[in-house]
Protein backbone atom coordinates (compact mmCIF):
# COMPACT_ATOMS: atom_id res chain seq x y z
CA UNK A 1 0.00 0.00 0.00
CA UNK A 2 1.58 3.19 -1.28
CA UNK A 3 0.15 6.86 -0.72
CA UNK A 4 1.05 10.23 -2.85
CA UNK A 5 1.88 12.41 -0.15
CA UNK A 6 0.71 15.38 -2.49
CA UNK A 7 -2.81 13.94 -2.39
CA UNK A 8 -2.74 13.37 1.37
CA UNK A 9 -1.53 16.94 1.73
CA UNK A 10 -4.49 18.29 0.22
CA UNK A 11 -6.75 15.89 2.11
CA UNK A 12 -5.20 17.02 5.35
CA UNK A 13 -6.58 20.60 4.09
CA UNK A 14 -9.47 20.20 3.10
CA UNK A 15 -10.59 17.75 6.51
CA UNK A 16 -9.30 20.43 8.26
CA UNK A 17 -12.63 22.42 7.39
CA UNK A 18 -15.01 19.35 7.55
CA UNK A 19 -13.87 17.10 10.89
CA UNK A 20 -12.44 17.42 14.14
CA UNK A 21 -9.82 15.90 15.66
CA UNK A 22 -10.51 13.04 17.32
CA UNK A 23 -9.60 11.36 20.75
CA UNK A 24 -7.97 8.41 21.51
CA UNK A 25 -10.93 8.38 23.48
CA UNK A 26 -13.41 8.07 20.77
CA UNK A 27 -13.68 4.69 20.09
CA UNK A 28 -14.46 3.87 23.62
CA UNK A 29 -17.13 5.96 24.26
CA UNK A 30 -18.40 5.64 21.48
CA UNK A 31 -18.23 1.46 22.69
CA UNK A 32 -19.78 2.07 25.71
CA UNK A 33 -22.87 3.70 24.04
CA UNK A 34 -23.15 0.32 22.16
CA UNK A 35 -23.23 -1.52 25.49
CA UNK A 36 -25.34 0.57 27.28
CA UNK A 37 -28.05 0.86 24.11
CA UNK A 38 -27.93 -3.03 23.13
CA UNK A 39 -31.15 -4.75 23.30
CA UNK A 40 -29.08 -7.89 23.99
CA UNK A 41 -26.86 -7.12 26.62
CA UNK A 42 -25.36 -10.84 26.79
CA UNK A 43 -22.10 -11.46 28.30
CA UNK A 44 -18.88 -12.08 26.01
CA UNK A 45 -17.39 -15.55 26.62
CA UNK A 46 -14.40 -14.79 24.26
CA UNK A 47 -12.70 -11.80 22.64
CA UNK A 48 -10.80 -12.32 19.49
CA UNK A 49 -8.03 -10.03 18.00
CA UNK A 50 -6.85 -9.89 14.96
CA UNK A 51 -3.43 -7.92 14.74
CA UNK A 52 -2.86 -7.22 10.95
CA UNK A 53 0.18 -5.83 10.25
CA UNK A 54 0.40 -4.67 6.81
CA UNK A 55 3.67 -5.65 4.82
CA UNK A 56 5.07 -7.53 7.40
CA UNK A 57 7.35 -10.45 5.56
CA UNK A 58 8.34 -13.70 6.87
CA UNK A 59 11.86 -13.03 6.95
CA UNK A 60 11.78 -9.50 8.93
CA UNK A 61 9.83 -11.27 11.52
CA UNK A 62 12.22 -14.34 11.88
CA UNK A 63 15.00 -11.84 11.38
CA UNK A 64 14.01 -9.80 14.12
CA UNK A 65 12.26 -12.65 16.55
CA UNK A 66 16.06 -14.62 16.12
CA UNK A 67 17.85 -11.64 17.73
CA UNK A 68 15.17 -11.31 20.21
CA UNK A 69 14.46 -7.45 18.87
CA UNK A 70 10.50 -8.32 19.45
CA UNK A 71 10.07 -9.06 23.26
CA UNK A 72 6.84 -8.42 23.62
CA UNK A 73 5.47 -10.36 20.80
CA UNK A 74 7.94 -12.80 21.39
CA UNK A 75 6.47 -13.11 24.94
CA UNK A 76 2.95 -12.45 23.81
CA UNK A 77 2.89 -15.19 21.03
CA UNK A 78 5.31 -17.67 22.36
CA UNK A 79 6.04 -17.42 18.37
CA UNK A 80 7.89 -21.21 18.19
CA UNK A 81 7.26 -22.54 15.79
CA UNK A 82 6.01 -20.22 13.12
CA UNK A 83 2.80 -20.52 11.66
CA UNK A 84 2.34 -19.95 7.67
CA UNK A 85 -0.35 -18.96 5.89
CA UNK A 86 -0.58 -17.51 1.78
CA UNK A 87 -2.44 -14.34 0.27
CA UNK A 88 -4.73 -14.40 -2.53
CA UNK A 89 -3.24 -13.35 -5.95
CA UNK A 90 -2.71 -10.27 -6.29
CA UNK A 91 -0.65 -10.00 -3.12
CA UNK A 92 -1.99 -6.32 -2.51
CA UNK A 93 -3.47 -4.85 0.29
CA UNK A 94 -7.37 -4.30 -0.41
CA UNK A 95 -7.51 -7.59 -2.41
CA UNK A 96 -6.32 -9.07 0.96
CA UNK A 97 -8.04 -7.25 3.69
CA UNK A 98 -11.22 -8.04 1.57
CA UNK A 99 -10.65 -11.58 0.99
CA UNK A 100 -9.43 -11.79 5.31
CA UNK A 101 -12.83 -9.43 6.21
CA UNK A 102 -15.26 -11.25 3.75
CA UNK A 103 -13.91 -14.82 4.57
CA UNK A 104 -13.62 -15.70 0.66
CA UNK A 105 -11.78 -16.18 -1.96
CA UNK A 106 -10.76 -12.96 -4.39
CA UNK A 107 -13.63 -14.14 -7.03
CA UNK A 108 -16.33 -13.93 -4.71
CA UNK A 109 -15.33 -10.46 -3.03
CA UNK A 110 -14.40 -9.00 -6.31
CA UNK A 111 -11.54 -7.29 -5.07
CA UNK A 112 -9.19 -7.81 -7.90
CA UNK A 113 -6.40 -4.81 -6.95
CA UNK A 114 -5.57 -1.82 -5.30
CA UNK A 115 -6.96 -0.61 -8.47
CA UNK A 116 -10.40 -1.45 -9.66
CA UNK A 117 -13.01 -0.08 -11.74
CA UNK A 118 -16.35 0.96 -9.95
CA UNK A 119 -19.28 2.19 -11.39
CA UNK A 120 -16.84 2.76 -14.48
CA UNK A 121 -14.55 4.94 -12.57
CA UNK A 122 -11.01 4.18 -12.18
CA UNK A 123 -10.82 4.35 -7.87
CA UNK A 124 -7.57 3.90 -5.92
CA UNK A 125 -7.68 2.42 -2.57
CA UNK A 126 -4.29 4.16 -1.65
CA UNK A 127 -5.56 7.72 -2.31
CA UNK A 128 -7.51 8.92 0.43
CA UNK A 129 -9.98 10.86 -1.93
CA UNK A 130 -11.08 7.02 -3.12
CA UNK A 131 -11.20 5.28 0.30
CA UNK A 132 -14.93 6.48 0.72
CA UNK A 133 -15.62 3.94 -2.54
CA UNK A 134 -13.80 1.47 -0.87
CA UNK A 135 -15.58 1.44 2.39
CA UNK A 136 -18.77 1.33 0.29
CA UNK A 137 -17.62 -1.59 -1.47
CA UNK A 138 -16.79 -3.71 1.38
CA UNK A 139 -20.24 -3.12 3.05
CA UNK A 140 -22.00 -6.33 3.93
CA UNK A 141 -21.31 -9.82 3.84
CA UNK A 142 -18.32 -9.64 6.01
CA UNK A 143 -17.08 -11.13 9.16
CA UNK A 144 -18.76 -8.10 11.26
CA UNK A 145 -22.35 -8.20 9.35
CA UNK A 146 -22.00 -12.25 10.37
CA UNK A 147 -21.04 -11.85 13.82
CA UNK A 148 -23.48 -9.19 14.33
CA UNK A 149 -26.14 -11.54 13.19
CA UNK A 150 -25.20 -13.80 16.25
CA UNK A 151 -25.07 -10.65 18.67
CA UNK A 152 -21.93 -10.74 18.72
CA UNK A 153 -20.16 -6.45 19.12
CA UNK A 154 -17.47 -5.50 17.02
CA UNK A 155 -14.74 -3.29 16.85
CA UNK A 156 -12.58 -2.09 13.93
CA UNK A 157 -9.60 0.53 14.31
CA UNK A 158 -8.86 0.70 10.54
CA UNK A 159 -9.77 3.96 8.17
CA UNK A 160 -12.01 3.13 5.94
CA UNK A 161 -12.60 -0.89 5.92
CA UNK A 162 -14.43 -1.87 8.51
CA UNK A 163 -17.57 0.14 8.18
CA UNK A 164 -19.77 -2.44 9.27
CA UNK A 165 -18.65 -2.89 12.41
CA UNK A 166 -20.22 -1.73 15.76
CA UNK A 167 -17.35 0.86 16.31
CA UNK A 168 -14.61 1.67 14.25
CA UNK A 169 -12.36 4.22 13.80
CA UNK A 170 -12.70 7.47 12.19
CA UNK A 171 -10.15 9.36 9.60
CA UNK A 172 -9.83 12.88 11.53
CA UNK A 173 -7.33 15.94 10.82
CA UNK A 174 -5.07 15.19 13.38
CA UNK A 175 -4.64 11.64 11.40
CA UNK A 176 -4.74 13.14 8.21
CA UNK A 177 -1.76 15.40 8.62
CA UNK A 178 -0.14 12.47 10.27
CA UNK A 179 -0.32 10.66 6.92
CA UNK A 180 0.42 13.56 5.11
CA UNK A 181 3.96 14.45 6.98
CA UNK A 182 4.55 10.73 7.15
CA UNK A 183 4.27 11.00 10.66
CA UNK A 184 3.08 6.68 10.68
CA UNK A 185 3.69 6.02 14.29
CA UNK A 186 0.98 8.45 14.85
CA UNK A 187 -1.73 6.06 13.28
CA UNK A 188 -0.45 3.13 14.57
CA UNK A 189 0.22 4.60 18.14
CA UNK A 190 -3.39 6.04 18.26
CA UNK A 191 -5.35 2.55 16.82
CA UNK A 192 -2.92 0.83 19.75
CA UNK A 193 -3.80 2.95 22.58
CA UNK A 194 -7.69 3.34 21.68
CA UNK A 195 -8.24 -0.30 21.97
CA UNK A 196 -6.33 -0.79 25.28
CA UNK A 197 -8.51 2.48 26.33
CA UNK A 198 -11.68 0.79 25.03
CA UNK A 199 -10.75 -2.47 26.89
CA UNK A 200 -9.72 -0.55 30.16
CA UNK A 201 -12.92 0.55 30.71
CA UNK A 202 -15.43 -2.34 30.15
CA UNK A 203 -15.56 -5.29 32.45
CA UNK A 204 -14.21 -8.27 30.33
CA UNK A 205 -17.48 -9.80 30.71
CA UNK A 206 -18.48 -6.49 27.82
CA UNK A 207 -15.28 -6.88 25.88
CA UNK A 208 -16.03 -6.67 22.30
CA UNK A 209 -16.34 -10.71 20.63
CA UNK A 210 -14.28 -9.64 17.32
CA UNK A 211 -11.79 -6.44 16.94
CA UNK A 212 -9.93 -5.90 14.03
CA UNK A 213 -6.32 -3.75 13.89
CA UNK A 214 -4.95 -2.76 10.87
CA UNK A 215 -1.40 -1.48 11.91
CA UNK A 216 -0.23 0.31 8.47
CA UNK A 217 3.53 2.10 9.47
CA UNK A 218 5.86 -0.44 8.42
CA UNK A 219 4.07 -0.84 4.63
CA UNK A 220 4.94 2.60 4.28
CA UNK A 221 8.20 2.80 5.25
CA UNK A 222 8.99 -0.54 3.55
CA UNK A 223 8.11 0.86 -0.18
CA UNK A 224 9.58 3.89 0.40
CA UNK A 225 13.19 3.10 2.17
CA UNK A 226 13.36 -0.88 1.51
CA UNK A 227 11.90 -3.72 3.81
CA UNK A 228 14.99 -4.83 4.78
CA UNK A 229 15.96 -1.43 5.64
CA UNK A 230 17.32 -0.18 9.20
CA UNK A 231 14.29 2.29 9.15
CA UNK A 232 11.70 -0.58 8.55
CA UNK A 233 13.53 -2.64 10.99
CA UNK A 234 13.49 0.06 13.50
CA UNK A 235 9.22 0.63 12.94
CA UNK A 236 9.11 -3.06 14.43
CA UNK A 237 10.99 -2.77 17.33
CA UNK A 238 9.11 0.57 18.04
CA UNK A 239 5.71 -1.09 17.33
CA UNK A 240 6.93 -3.80 19.79
CA UNK A 241 7.31 -1.44 23.01
CA UNK A 242 3.62 0.09 21.56
CA UNK A 243 1.82 -3.03 22.46
CA UNK A 244 3.36 -3.80 25.35
CA UNK A 245 0.32 -2.11 27.40
CA UNK A 246 -2.15 -3.54 25.03
CA UNK A 247 -0.66 -7.14 25.61
CA UNK A 248 -0.58 -6.80 29.42
CA UNK A 249 -3.92 -5.52 28.93
CA UNK A 250 -5.58 -8.98 26.73
CA UNK A 251 -3.65 -10.76 29.51
CA UNK A 252 -5.42 -9.37 32.52
CA UNK A 253 -8.46 -10.39 31.21
CA UNK A 254 -7.20 -13.96 30.55
CA UNK A 255 -6.14 -13.94 34.39
CA UNK A 256 -10.16 -12.93 34.99
CA UNK A 257 -11.48 -15.75 33.52
CA UNK A 258 -12.20 -14.34 30.05
CA UNK A 259 -11.26 -16.25 26.67
CA UNK A 260 -9.22 -13.83 24.91
CA UNK A 261 -7.59 -14.78 21.53
CA UNK A 262 -4.58 -13.01 19.87
CA UNK A 263 -4.09 -13.29 16.37
CA UNK A 264 -0.99 -11.78 14.39
CA UNK A 265 -0.46 -11.68 10.30
CA UNK A 266 -0.13 -9.86 7.20
CA UNK A 267 -1.70 -8.79 4.62
CA UNK A 268 1.25 -9.74 2.21
CA UNK A 269 5.05 -9.60 2.22
CA UNK A 270 8.10 -7.68 0.32
CA UNK A 271 10.48 -8.58 -2.41
CA UNK A 272 13.44 -6.67 -2.60
CA UNK A 273 16.44 -6.01 -5.41
CA UNK A 274 14.03 -4.85 -8.32
CA UNK A 275 16.55 -2.98 -10.01
CA UNK A 276 14.88 -3.08 -13.37
CA UNK A 277 11.93 -0.53 -14.51
CA UNK A 278 9.53 -1.75 -16.66
CA UNK A 279 7.71 0.88 -18.74
CA UNK A 280 4.53 -1.13 -19.38
CA UNK A 281 2.38 1.73 -19.98
CA UNK A 282 4.59 2.89 -23.35
CA UNK A 283 5.10 -1.24 -24.04
CA UNK A 284 0.60 -1.84 -23.97
CA UNK A 285 0.71 1.97 -26.05
CA UNK A 286 3.13 0.28 -28.57
CA UNK A 287 1.34 -2.70 -29.12
CA UNK A 288 -2.18 -1.62 -29.31
CA UNK A 289 -3.16 1.79 -27.88
CA UNK A 290 -6.78 0.64 -27.42
CA UNK A 291 -5.91 -1.29 -24.53
CA UNK A 292 -6.60 -0.09 -21.17
CA UNK A 293 -3.94 -1.01 -18.31
CA UNK A 294 -4.11 -0.73 -14.35
CA UNK A 295 -0.26 -1.01 -13.40
CA UNK A 296 0.17 -2.03 -10.08
CA UNK A 297 3.78 -2.01 -9.77
CA UNK A 298 4.73 -5.92 -9.70
CA UNK A 299 1.91 -6.80 -12.62
CA UNK A 300 -0.36 -4.98 -14.68
CA UNK A 301 -4.11 -5.63 -15.07
CA UNK A 302 -5.50 -5.12 -19.59
CA UNK A 303 -8.90 -4.74 -20.76
CA UNK A 304 -8.78 -5.44 -24.14
CA UNK A 305 -11.52 -3.74 -26.59
CA UNK A 306 -15.06 -5.31 -27.25
CA UNK A 307 -14.33 -7.99 -29.83
CA UNK A 308 -10.51 -9.38 -28.89
CA UNK A 309 -10.13 -12.44 -30.35
CA UNK A 310 -8.43 -15.59 -28.87
CA UNK A 311 -5.76 -15.23 -31.30
CA UNK A 312 -5.29 -11.60 -30.77
CA UNK A 313 -4.80 -12.53 -26.87
CA UNK A 314 -1.87 -15.13 -28.08
CA UNK A 315 -0.35 -12.78 -30.48
CA UNK A 316 -0.18 -10.27 -27.86
CA UNK A 317 1.27 -12.69 -24.51
CA UNK A 318 3.95 -13.68 -27.19
CA UNK A 319 4.73 -10.03 -28.05
CA UNK A 320 4.77 -9.12 -24.22
CA UNK A 321 6.81 -11.91 -23.32
CA UNK A 322 9.56 -10.29 -25.84
CA UNK A 323 10.05 -7.34 -23.53
CA UNK A 324 12.93 -7.77 -20.79
CA UNK A 325 11.44 -8.18 -17.10
CA UNK A 326 8.35 -9.45 -17.86
CA UNK A 327 8.36 -13.03 -16.59
CA UNK A 328 4.64 -14.37 -16.98
CA UNK A 329 1.27 -13.41 -19.20
CA UNK A 330 -1.88 -14.57 -18.34
CA UNK A 331 -5.00 -14.85 -19.62
CA UNK A 332 -8.44 -17.17 -19.84
CA UNK A 333 -9.18 -18.98 -23.00
CA UNK A 334 -12.14 -21.28 -23.09
CA UNK A 335 -12.82 -21.01 -19.28
CA UNK A 336 -9.30 -22.13 -18.77
CA UNK A 337 -6.41 -19.71 -17.05
CA UNK A 338 -3.44 -20.23 -19.99
CA UNK A 339 0.04 -18.85 -18.36
CA UNK A 340 2.46 -18.18 -20.94
CA UNK A 341 6.31 -17.96 -20.04
CA UNK A 342 9.84 -18.17 -21.68
CA UNK A 343 11.05 -20.12 -18.86
CA UNK A 344 9.95 -22.78 -15.90
CA UNK A 345 8.68 -20.86 -12.86
CA UNK A 346 7.54 -22.17 -9.55
CA UNK A 347 5.69 -20.02 -7.38
CA UNK A 348 3.47 -20.74 -4.37
CA UNK A 349 -0.05 -21.57 -4.87
CA UNK A 350 -0.07 -19.69 -7.85
CA UNK A 351 -2.12 -21.29 -10.19
CA UNK A 352 -4.87 -22.00 -7.87
CA UNK A 353 -4.81 -18.10 -7.13
CA UNK A 354 -4.77 -17.02 -10.70
CA UNK A 355 -7.92 -19.29 -10.97
CA UNK A 356 -9.65 -17.46 -8.45
CA UNK A 357 -8.29 -13.96 -9.76
CA UNK A 358 -9.39 -14.60 -13.66
CA UNK A 359 -13.24 -16.17 -12.30
CA UNK A 360 -13.81 -12.96 -10.69
CA UNK A 361 -16.46 -10.09 -11.98
CA UNK A 362 -14.58 -7.29 -14.16
CA UNK A 363 -11.42 -9.45 -14.08
CA UNK A 364 -9.11 -8.11 -17.04
CA UNK A 365 -8.36 -9.82 -19.89
CA UNK A 366 -4.86 -10.53 -19.43
CA UNK A 367 -2.36 -10.47 -16.70
CA UNK A 368 1.08 -9.17 -17.74
CA UNK A 369 3.55 -10.36 -14.10
CA UNK A 370 7.40 -8.64 -13.51
CA UNK A 371 9.55 -11.06 -13.07
CA UNK A 372 11.71 -11.31 -9.57
CA UNK A 373 13.99 -8.48 -10.25
CA UNK A 374 11.73 -6.22 -12.00
CA UNK A 375 8.89 -3.58 -11.55
CA UNK A 376 6.45 -1.63 -13.43
CA UNK A 377 6.50 1.64 -11.13
CA UNK A 378 9.53 2.97 -10.53
CA UNK A 379 10.44 4.39 -7.10
CA UNK A 380 11.24 1.62 -4.75
CA UNK A 381 13.49 -1.00 -4.29
CA UNK A 382 10.77 -3.16 -2.31
CA UNK A 383 7.06 -4.03 -3.72
CA UNK A 384 4.18 -6.74 -3.78
CA UNK A 385 1.33 -7.92 -5.90
CA UNK A 386 3.31 -10.31 -7.30
CA UNK A 387 3.36 -14.71 -6.96
CA UNK A 388 6.56 -14.98 -5.48
CA UNK A 389 7.18 -16.37 -1.78
CA UNK A 390 8.08 -13.24 -0.47
CA UNK A 391 5.23 -11.47 -1.38
CA UNK A 392 2.60 -14.28 -0.74
CA UNK A 393 3.51 -16.39 2.52
CA UNK A 394 3.06 -14.34 5.32
CA UNK A 395 3.37 -15.17 9.17
CA UNK A 396 0.26 -15.92 11.12
CA UNK A 397 0.99 -15.94 14.88
CA UNK A 398 -1.90 -17.60 17.63
CA UNK A 399 -1.70 -17.05 21.39
CA UNK A 400 -4.79 -19.40 23.08
CA UNK A 401 -5.46 -20.66 19.40
CA UNK A 402 -4.44 -23.63 17.60
CA UNK A 403 -4.60 -24.79 13.67
CA UNK A 404 -5.69 -28.59 13.10
CA UNK A 405 -2.63 -29.10 10.88
CA UNK A 406 0.23 -25.83 11.49
CA UNK A 407 2.37 -27.14 9.04
CA UNK A 408 0.19 -26.78 6.42
CA UNK A 409 -0.03 -23.37 4.58
CA UNK A 410 -3.55 -21.93 4.56
CA UNK A 411 -5.31 -19.32 2.51
CA UNK A 412 -5.39 -16.40 5.03
CA UNK A 413 -8.87 -15.52 4.08
CA UNK A 414 -9.72 -19.02 5.91
CA UNK A 415 -8.09 -18.04 9.43
CA UNK A 416 -11.95 -16.91 11.51
CA UNK A 417 -13.53 -20.31 10.29
CA UNK A 418 -13.49 -20.69 13.82
CA UNK A 419 -15.39 -17.87 14.72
Amino acid sequence: MRLSLRLSLLLAIMLSVIVGCASRYEPSESYNEVVTHSPHRQKSKQTVVFFLIDGLSVSVLNKQLNKNLLPEIKNHFKTSPLILAHSVFPSLTFPNISSILRENSVDQTGAIGNSIFYNKKLIRFEEPADRFYFSEYMRGNNIFTRLKSQQQKTVSLDYGLGFDADVKANFDLNSALATGFQNYSYLDQKKIESLNLLLKDQDVDQWPEFIFIHIVGLDFISHSQGAHSVAAYKYLETLDRDLKPLFETLRAGERKGHLTVSMLSADHGFISGLNNYVPIENKIQQLDPEIKIINEGRFAALYTPTGYSSAKLEQLSNDLLKTKGIELVAFKKDNQVKVHSLKEFSYPFFLENLNFYFNAPKAPDLVVIADRRAVFLPGSGSSHGGPTAEETIVPLLLRNATMADPEKVMPLWQVFKFL
